[in-house]
C-alpha cells in the first residue's frame, strides 16, 4: 500500500536529515585530507568559470570581482567539484576580510615549476613532487594578517573578528591535502592577502583517456555477501540487494564472513565488504576470501576512501570501492558494474 501522505512527510525528513549528516561527515573528511576525491584531467578556468554567476552574487556590492582566466594552463590532476569548494570558501573569505569598505577579490591561474626549496616553503607540500604545477590564487585588499592570525589561519577552531577565515580555510587545507597540492600564503596587515594553492599537472595521457563509462548490466545476477558490523547496514543491504533481483548473504565480521563464504561458495557471485570491522580488518578478511577463490570480486566499502586497506586494492581489476554513507542505487549499480566486469573478464575474445 501507498505510504500515507504524513509517513511520507516523516521519511523525507528522515532523508533529508542522512543527506546532510553525510554532508557534514564529507565536510569533517575534507578537513582531514580524507574525503572522497574524483580526480581527473581538468582545466581549472573552466571549473572556476562556471562558478562566476555564483561567486559575484555571493559577495557584497561593495567588494568587486575580478577573475582573471589569463592565458591557457596545462589540465590539473583535481576533483573539480572539490576546486569549485576550494575557490568558493577562499572567495568568500577574502570578501569578509574586506568588510564594509571598498575592496576587490581577484582570482588568477597559472602554472609554475618547483623544486625541493620552493617546496619546502608551501603550507600541505608534504605530499608534492619537484616539477610543474598549476595554480590558481585568491588575492583581496582586505586588513590582511599579522604573523600570530598566519600562523593560525587553517585551525577550524580559530576565529577572529572575521568570523569565516579560519573555518573556510580549514576545508580548503583538506581539500589541498587530499590532491597532495600545497599552498602559499601571502598576508601583511593593511595591505590584503594572497593564498596560491597548487595542484600537479595531469599526466600526458590523462587527456588522452576517454571517461570511464558507467557498466550497466541488469541481466547479470547472482548471489551476493554482504559483510558489516552494522546491523542496520547489513540489512539495509540485503533488502536493497533481495528487491534488485539478488540472492543475499550477511556476516557481522570477518570471521563469519570466511564461514559463510566457504559454506556457500559455489552460489555467492561477490562480496561487498566494510573495511572496518571489531574482529577483523578488511584487507585481512579481503586476503583471506581471495585465497578462498582467487576470482570472486569484492567491493570493499569504506566511508575513507584513502584507508590502508582501500589503498591495496587499487591495482585489483576485480576489486572495487563502494563509499560510505551510500544510496541503494549507488550499491545495486556498483555491484552490477562489478559483476559485469567480472563476466567480461571470463568471457573469451572471439
Amino acid at each position: 500500500a501507498a505510504a500515507s501522505p504524513a509517513a511520507r512527510e516523516c521519511l523525507e525528513e528522515v532523508i533529508q536529515a542522512a543527506e546532510l549528516a553525510a554532508r557534514l561527515t564529507g565536510q569533517m573528511l575534507a578537513y582531514s585530507g580524507r574525503g572522497r576525491l574524483e580526480v581527473r584531467a581538468i582545466d581549472l578556468r573552466e571549473a572556476v568559470r562556471s562558478l562566476r554567476a555564483l561567486l559575484q552574487s555571493s559577495i557584497p556590492r561593495n567588494v568587486g570581482f575580478v577573475l582573471d582566466l589569463g592565458e591557457v594552463v596545462p589540465k590539473a590532476e583535481a576533483d573539480p567539484a572539490q576546486v569549485q569548494q576550494v575557490v568558493l570558501n577562499l572567495v568568500l573569505n577574502a570578501a569578509e576580510a574586506i568588510g564594509d569598505r571598498r575592496g576587490v577579490v581577484r582570482v588568477r591561474f597559472g602554472a609554475r615549476r618547483l623544486g625541493e626549496p620552493q617546496l619546502l616553503g608551501l603550507v600541505a607540500g608534504s605530499g608534492m613532487r619537484p616539477g610543474l604545477h598549476v595554480w590558481l590564487e585568491v588575492a583581496d585588499t582586505g586588513s590582511g594578517m599579522d604573523a600570530d592570525t598566519m600562523a593560525r589561519m587553517f585551525d577550524p577552531f580559530f576565529s577572529t573578528k572575521f568570523t569565516g577565515r579560519g573555518l573556510g580555510l580549514a576545508a580548503v587545507l583538506g581539500i589541498v591535502r587530499g590532491h597532495r597540492g600545497g599552498m602559499e600564503v601571502r598576508s601583511r596587515e593593511g595591505e590584503g592577502t594572497l593564498v596560491r594553492v597548487y595542484f600537479p599537472t595531469a599526466l600526458a595521457h590523462s587527456e588522452e583517456r576517454a571517461p570511464a563509462e558507467r557498466v550497466s548490466a541488469p541481466e547479470v545476477r547472482g548471489s551476493v555477501l554482504v559483510v558489516d558490523d552494522e546491523v542496520l547496514v547489513r540489512d539495509l543491504a540485503r533488502r536493497t540487494l533481495e528487491r534488485a533481483g539478488h540472492r543475499t548473504y550477511v556476516a557481522a565480521g570477518g570471521r563469519d564472513a570466511v564461514e559463510a563464504f566457504r559454506k556457500h561458495r559455489d552460489e555467492i557471485r561477490i562480496v561487498v565488504l566494510d573495511a572496518t570491522m571489531p574482529d577483523a580488518a578488511g584487507a585481512e578478511t579481503f586476503g583471506e576470501l581471495r585465497r578462498i577463490e582467487p576470482r570472486i570480486p569484492i567491493l570493499l566499502s569504506s566511508g575513507y576512501p584513502d584507508d590502508a586497506s582501500v589503498a591495496a586494492i587499487a591495482d585489483d581489476p576485480l576489486a572495487g570501492f563502494l563509499a560510505k554513507p551510500w544510496t541503494p542505487e549507488d550499491l545495486v549499480s556498483s555491484v552490477r558494474e562489478r559483476l559485469a566486469a567480472a563476466s567480461a573478464r571470463e568471457t573469451p575474445v572471439s
